[in-house]
């Protein structure tokens, strides 16, 4: 037997210890060498993924610009994709499906693979995971993308709760029910993880970002909507040359028939035209065609005209629009034909110039 306080060795039966006075009440077995001299192991000792379990969760830092990089990447690839289309109509469908898909496919393929971790992602050192640090399947990722979109409700405070949840979960997080951690947490790492404590730097990280996204979003704007309002005009003289294809045909078949242009005038030429918004006149003169924009244009292009001019060579005819060129063996039908045109270049079809 030995004493509970030093270790004192005692007999049986006696009560106080001779070394320390100590009552005997609770003599006991001598403490173990091996455990005497292996402490217990602290809480900010590493697990055996080798990681401090207060240093596993990713940051909201590295996530937010994790999430920059990838918008960055994917737009670029959007950006190729539409331009290498060729109408209008095919860019505007892809814009309004298309990149929900691509993006979809991107968040949900990268972030079930092995890597766990989108281009973003792998560029700032995490990944995500299931709660017990396992990778996630696709559905998971599926649900937790458009999950997504209930955090960019708003101002994107969804997103931003990954600054002050326990285990700095967004709410796309916690919906699918994963975690962001750092790309070399192990499923050990992830279990023994400890909680971060919020401070001042949450704070001052959540004033830069918004900072930053203010300011991004002011830069996107003051490109974006002069970019749409040239797209808008561009649109409606679009309008008007749309309306000039009605008259092309009858005009160069009297042309081909061997009609001199000042013959052929809108009083000569039978031929509806659609319904127009943006346009107040369509008029045939010489065998030109005319068009003025009206009152519903807008004012960039409001009482200004466009003329279309038929050029002749080897009995074909070659339209000229605006101030553009007729090709080396087409002579146009009318000298000086440019100065009729008033819209400005850039609202103009690259042929038109």
């Amino acid at each position: 037997m030995f004493c509970a306080e030093c270790g004192q060795p005692a007999t049986d039966g006696q009560k106080f210890c001779t070394r320390c006075g100590s009552p005997l009440a609770s003599v006991g077995a001598a403490p173990d060498a091996a455990t005497m001299a292996t402490p217990p192991p602290l809480p900010s000792d590493p697990g055996r993924g080798g990681l401090d379990p207060t240093d596993v969760y990713a940051s909201f830092a590295r996530r937010f610009f994790a999430v920059l990089i990838d918008h960055v990447l994917l737009f670029a690839v959007a950006v190729a994709m539409a331009l290498a289309m060729g109408g209008a109509q095919d860019r505007s469908r892809f814009f309004s499906l298309g990149w929900i898909i691509l993006v979809w496919l991107y968040f949900a393929l990268m972030e079930s693979s092995t890597r766990q971790a989108t281009i973003g992602k792998r560029a700032l050192g995490i990944k995500v995971c299931t709660t017990d640090g396992q990778r996630i399947s696709f559905g998971r990722a599926t649900g937790r993308f458009f999950g997504r979109w209930l955090s960019s409700l708003l101002l994107y405070i969804g997103y931003l709760m990954a600054a002050f949840t326990r285990r700095r979960q967004a709410l796309h997080d916690l919906i699918a029910d994963t975690l962001v951690v750092r790309e070399a947490a192990d499923a050990e790492d992830v279990r023994t993880a400890i909680a971060p404590r919020g401070g001042a730097g949450a704070v001052v990280t959540i004033v830069v970002v918004v900072f930053v996204m203010l300011f991004g979003i002011g830069m996107l704007a003051a490109i974006a909507i002069p970019a749409y309002q040239d797209y808008t005009i561009r649109a409606q003289v679009t309008e008007g040359l749309m309306a000039a294809n009605a008259l092309k045909q009858p005009i160069a078949d009297r042309l081909a028939g061997g009609t001199p242009p000042t013959e052929i005038s809108s009083e000569t030429i039978d031929a509806p035209l659609p319904a127009l918004r943006y346009v107040d006149a369509v008029r045939v003169e010489n065998a030109a065609i005319l068009l003025r924009y009206g009152e519903g244009a807008h004012r960039a292009i409001a009482g200004k005209t466009l003329l279309l001019v038929p050029a002749l060579g080897d009995g074909d005819v070659f339209w000229i629009c605006g101030r553009g060129d007729a090709p080396a063996r087409f002579e146009p039908v009318m000298p000086n034909y440019a100065r009729y045109t008033s819209i400005e270049p850039k609202y103009l079809p690259s042929v038109c110039r």
